[in-house]
C-alpha cells in the first residue's frame, strides 16, 4: 500500500465547505405501481390501431425519471404476464 498524500485542514487540498445534499433521482418519488401505470397509460395513449412505439413510450418515461432499462424491464414485465404484447418488432400494444 502506498500513501499517496494526505490532506489537512486549513490546507488548500482540504474541502473547506459542507457538501451539498444530493437529491435522489426523480424516480424515486413514484412507486413501482405509479411507474407501471403510467406505462399503461403511455402505451394506451399511443396505440395508432397497431401498437405504440416502444421508442416513444421509453422517452415518455425518461420524462417522469425513469432511464431505459428500468422502461424495457416494465415493458417486459407487462408482457410477460399478459398486460400487451408486441404486434409488431418495435411495437406494444395493450391487451385490454
Amino acid at each position: 500500500m502506498e500513501l499517496i498524500g494526505i490532506c489537512y485542514e486549513g490546507t488548500e487540498s482540504y474541502p473547506t465547505e459542507e457538501p451539498q445534499p444530493v437529491e435522489p433521482p426523480p424516480d424515486y418519488s413514484h412507486s413501482q405501481q405509479d411507474r407501471i401505470r403510467f406505462l399503461i397509460s403511455v402505451i394506451k395513449n399511443n396505440q395508432n390501431g397497431r401498437g405504440a412505439s416502444i421508442e416513444k413510450v421509453i422517452s415518455e418515461a425518461a420524462k417522469i425519471g425513469m432511464n431505459r432499462e428500468q422502461a424495457i424491464s416494465y415493458i417486459e414485465h407487462l408482457k410477460n404476464n399478459g398486460y400487451a404484447y408486441e404486434p409488431n418488432n418495435g411495437e406494444i400494444k395493450f391487451a385490454f
